[in-house]
C-alpha cells in the first residue's frame, strides 16, 4: 500500500485535552462515564496511529520484520483497513502467505467504495498471496456453529469471507451446541479453491438424562420367583450374598478393584499404541497418494476428479489418519485415568483380614502386528 495514501485521522494532543476540560465543566456528573469511555477510545487511537507512523517508518527503510512487528500491534488496538493492508502486505513479503491473505482480505472488505485504486492494489496482492496456500468457502446450516481448521478457530457460522489455509491436508471440526460434531478432511494444493458445505445432525442425547434403575435386588428378593431364601440367586444370575451384593469368591474388595483396574489399564495402553500405530501408517498412506496425485494428475488433479480411484485412496488415507488418531488418544487417555486410579487403589485402599485371601498375580503382553497391535492380560488370584 503506498504511504501517501493514508492520512492522520486526529488532532494534536493538546487541543484534545484542552477541549475535553472545558467539556467536562459544562457536563452533568451522571455523564461522566460516557466522556471517560471516549477518552480511553481516542487514547487508544493515538496509539494504534504511532504505532501505525512507526510502522511507515520501518516500511519505507524495507525493514520489514519491525515494520511487520509496529503494524501487528496497531492492529491489535485498532482494526482499520489501512492498518490490515499494509500489515498484509509486509507479511506477504516476508513469506506468510496464509496470515498475509487473512490481514488482506479484511482490508479488501472495509476499503471505501471511492478509493477503487486502492482496493485493486489489495486485491493483487491478496491474489498473490493465494497463488500460495489452500482456500476455503465454507458454509453451514446452524448458525453460531463454532469453526475450526488444523486445531485453529476461524469464526462461527455463517463465515463472513473465506478461509485460508496451508497446502496439504486440512482437518475442519465443526461444533455446535445440541448437535454432533462434524469432521472433513479435505486435500488442498497451492492456488486451490474448494467450497464445503456441512449440514450438523442434531443429538438425540444432548441434555438427555439416564435413569438410574434399581440394584440386582436385596437378599431375601434377589430370585427370580421372589421366593429364594436370603443369598439366593440375583434377578441377573449372578450369586449374592447376605447384604445384597455380588459374591466376589472370598476376594477382598481391593483385591477385585485393582484386578479390573489393571485389565483396564492394560486394555486402554493397548488401545492407545495399536492405533497410534495405524495412524502413523496411513500419514504414510496419505503423503504417498499426495504425491501419486501431484505426478499422475497434475497440481490441481482432484479438484475435477473427485470420482478418480487415487483421489479416493486419498480421502480415504486421510479419513484413517484421522480416525485413527482420535482413537489413539482416547486409549492413552483411558490407561491413564484408569492407571492411576488402580494405583490409587492398590496403596491407598485399606486392607481387609480375610482367611481366604490369596496372592495376587498379574501379567501383561503387547506385540505390534500389521495395521494395529496385539495386547492382553492374565492375571492369577
Amino acid at each position: 500500500m503506498p504511504r501517501s495514501s493514508f492520512l492522520h485521522r486526529h488532532a494534536p494532543r493538546a487541543l484534545l485535552t484542552a477541549r475535553t476540560l472545558l467539556a467536562t465543566a459544562a457536563i452533568p456528573t451522571a455523564a461522566f462515564s460516557t466522556l471517560v469511555t471516549t477518552t480511553h477510545t481516542a487514547q487508544a487511537q493515538d496509539s494504534a496511529d504511532d504505532l501505525f507512523k512507526k510502522g511507515n517508518a520501518h516500511y519505507a527503510g524495507k525493514r520489514w520484520k519491525e515494520a511487520y512487528d509496529a503494524y501487528k500491534a496497531a492492529y491489535a488496538l485498532e482494526q482499520t483497513y489501512k492498518i490490515a493492508g499494509n500489515l498484509g502486505d509486509v507479511a506477504l513479503t516476508l513469506g506468510k502467505h496464509r496470515e498475509a491473505a487473512e490481514y488482506l482480505s479484511h482490508a479488501l472488505r472495509n476499503v471505501p467504495p471511492e478509493k477503487a485504486a486502492m482496493k485493486q492494489q489489495v486485491q493483487t496482492r491478496l491474489d498473490q498471496a493465494k497463488k500460495e496456500i489452500g482456500t476455503l468457502t465454507i458454509t453451514v446450516n446452524v448458525e453460531g456453529a463454532r469453526v475450526a481448521c488444523n486445531e485453529r478457530e476461524v469464526g462461527t457460522a455463517p463465515l463472513t469471507g473465506e478461509v485460508f489455509v496451508e497446502a496439504g491436508a486440512t482437518s475442519v471440526v465443526v461444533r455446535a451446541e445440541g448437535h454432533k460434531d462434524a469432521r472433513r478432511t479435505v486435500a488442498l494444493a497451492k492456488g486451490e479453491t474448494k467450497a464445503l458445505e456441512i449440514t450438523l445432525e442434531t443429538d438425540p442425547n444432548a441434555g438427555a438424562v439416564v435413569p438410574v434403575g434399581p440394584s440386582g435386588g436385596s437378599g431375601g428378593t434377589g430370585g427370580t420367583s421372589g421366593t429364594e431364601p436370603a443369598g439366593g440367586a440375583a434377578g441377573n444370575g449372578a450369586s449374592a450374598d447376605a447384604n445384597g451384593g455380588v459374591d466376589t469368591g472370598g476376594m477382598s474388595t481391593k483385591t477385585v478393584v485393582v484386578i479390573a483396574g489393571s485389565a483396564l489399564t492394560a486394555i486402554g495402553l493397548g488401545v492407545g499404541i495399536g492405533f497410534m500405530l495405524d495412524s502413523n501408517s496411513a500419514d504414510d498412506d496419505a503423503n504417498s497418494n499426495f504425491s501419486k496425485v501431484e505426478t499422475t494428475l497434475g497440481k490441481n488433479g482432484c479438484a475435477g476428479n473427485q470420482g478418480a480411484a487415487i483421489c479416493k485412496d486419498l480421502n480415504d488415507s486421510l479419513e484413517r489418519r484421522d480416525s485413527s488418531k482420535q482413537l489413539s488418544t482416547v486409549g492413552f487417555i483411558g490407561f491413564g485415568v484408569f492407571g492411576a486410579g488402580t494405583l490409587a487403589a492398590l496403596l491407598l485402599w485399606p486392607e481387609e483380614k480375610s482367611e481366604s485371601a490369596r496372592p495376587l498375580g498379574s501379567q501383561f503382553a503387547f506385540a505390534p502386528t500389521k495395521g494395529g497391535a496385539r495386547a492382553s492380560f492374565t492375571a492369577q488370584f
